[in-house]
Formats: C-alpha cells, structure tokens, sequence
C-alpha cells in the first residue's frame, strides 16, 4: 500500500514536470525536417510525409508524459517496444523520423529528456569519428592487406544506395556542399562497420556504431547513419546469398556430380 502511494506522488511529480514545460509545436518540428533535407543529411529513400510526421509527433508528445525521465536513446525504445518497431534497424523509416521528432524537442528544449551522458560529458571520440580520421588509417591498412572478403560491399554501392541524388546548385546552399556533408557520414560509419566486421567477421549492431560515431538518437546525423547502416546489411546480404548461389551451381556441373555410384552384386 505505502508503495502504491509513494508511486502515485512520483507520477504525480513526473506529470507536473512535463505539464509545466512546453512541448514545441509541430511547425518547429516540421522545420526540423526542413532544415536536414536543406543540410542534405536526410538519406535517399527517406521521403516527407506530414501525416505520418504529425502521427508519431502525437504518440511522442503523449508518450513523454509516461516517461519523463529518460535518455533520448531510452525514450526511443520504450517507444519503439510499444509500437512493436523493434529493432530499430529493421524499421528505419519510423525510426529516423521518431529520432528527427525527437531532435526538434531537444532543440527546443533540453531537459525535457535526461542528457546523453552523466554530469554533462560527450562521447569521446565524436569529432575523430565522425569524419573518419581513424577509421581511414585502418582502412588504408585493409586495402594494402586485401583482408576484407567479397562478400562486403564496396564504399560507392553503399554511398549510391544512401546519398541524396545530386540536385542543382543553390546560391546560399550549394547541393555539391551538402552532398559532401551527407559523404562524411556515409564514410564514417562504413569505415566503423568494415574495421568491426574485419576482426570478428560480423556486422556490428548499430548502436554500437551510433555510441562509436556520437550518432544516437535525437542528433542530425541519425537518419543518414542508420540508413546507411542499413544498406550495408541488406548488401552483404546479398552479396552472400549471389556467392552461396555460384558456388551452388559449379558444385551441380562438377564432374563428381554426375558419377553414378556403380551398383554391387
């Protein structure tokens, strides 16, 4: 009984905290989404759609009030378990534009969610990683040493499936300056998953590389990371279901295949 009260005050408490800080409203957030389309981190394949925009603006909005004290990245899941999107990677479209919702609340206003890392810290390595300093000297070294097999996909099949198609030129915001900001990303998480899938074989979940690169839920670069993740996936997919398929077929027109075991007696 004590429990139940003392769980009823904390709600209580929580409720008051969000009722008393202001959500933004769905023009900020539709701003939000403008703004990443005109920096051309908004991935190919990943289109506007108000309605579904203005749908998961809602549910994070009525959600928000039933977990005030998360973490974007912790929000996010409570969110995508009630919506049975789980994995996030496997719901890419829902996701980048939850996290870009997500991105807008915390551009209006910070402490409507619990900062990232504790007593105001940042990820380590955001500024190295992002732009691939380090992931570059490794996969300098793997070209050299030829040691990632076929079956990863190559840096451009990644970056055609991903990258913004090239539009013209604007005056205050050249389209070729966005297409090399969308690259950086692209690289950037490429060179973080082949280094990850060099030593074990294995393509990293991507929240490993979102803690890698500093691209969590909630910050710009999330939807071109994710999707990119994505696109590494599904190409290694099938590049091993190709390879599975030709060493299928030379074993069918092998010589052996056709020897006929010789009967006895």
């Amino acid at each position: 009984m004590y429990r139940q009260r003392w769980w009823r005050i904390l709600k209580h408490a929580f409720d008051q905290i969000i009722l008393e800080k202001k959500v933004p409203c769905f023009e900020r957030v539709n701003g939000t989404f403008e703004d990443t389309m005109k920096w051309g981190v908004l991935p190919e394949g990943l289109g506007r759609d108000l309605g579904e925009e203005w749908d998961l603006y809602c549910r994070v909005t009525k959600m928000l009030r039933r977990w005030p004290a998360c973490t974007p990245a912790e929000f996010v899941e409570h969110l995508a378990l009630a919506e049975g999107k789980v994995p996030l990677e496997d719901h890419p479209a829902w996701s980048a534009r939850v996290s870009m919702i997500v991105q807008a609340f915390l551009e209006h206003d910070r402490t409507l969610f619990l900062p990232r890392y504790p007593s105001g810290q940042t990820c380590k390595n955001d500024r190295t990683t992002m732009f691939g300093v380090e992931e570059k000297k490794i996969c300098r070294n793997l070209w050299e040493s030829d040691e990632i097999d076929e079956t990863f996909p190559q840096l451009e099949e990644v970056s055609h499936c991903v990258l913004p198609q090239h539009h013209p030129p604007q005056k205050r915001d050249p389209g070729e300056l966005n297409r090399r900001r969308s690259s950086v990303i692209v690289r950037g998480v490429y060179w973080a998953v082949q280094g990850y899938y060099t030593k074990t074989q294995t393509i990293p979940p991507f929240s490993v590389v979102g803690v890698r690169l500093g691209t969590g839920v909630g910050t710009r670069h999330f939807p071109m990371a994710l999707y990119t993740w994505v696109a590494i996936r599904d190409l290694h997919r099938e590049i091993e279901c190709q390879m599975a398929a030709v060493h299928e077929g030379k074993d069918d027109t092998s010589p052996e295949s056709h020897l006929q075991p010789e009967n006895e007696g």
